[in-house]
Formats: structure tokens, C-alpha cells, sequence
């Protein structure tokens, strides 16, 4: 359970920083479509 349990922690890190980024990002697309 402890090896699960690090990779866990070790990979929520970048799950969070890749659902801000694609939050981000796909507002960005959006934003951009409307202006044009």
C-alpha cells in the first residue's frame, strides 16, 4: 500500500497543474474563437 500511496502523492502534483493548464488553455481557444 505505501508504493501506491507515494505514486499517488507524487502524481497528484502534476494532475493538478494539467487541469489548471487545460482550464486555462481551453478558455484561452475560447476567447479566442469569440474575438475573431
Amino acid at each position: 500500500n505505501l508504493p501506491m500511496a507515494g505514486s499517488i502523492m507524487s502524481a497528484l502534483p502534476v494532475l493538478l497543474i494539467y487541469i489548471l493548464l487545460g482550464r486555462y488553455f481551453i478558455r484561452g481557444l475560447l476567447a479566442g474563437s469569440v474575438k475573431e
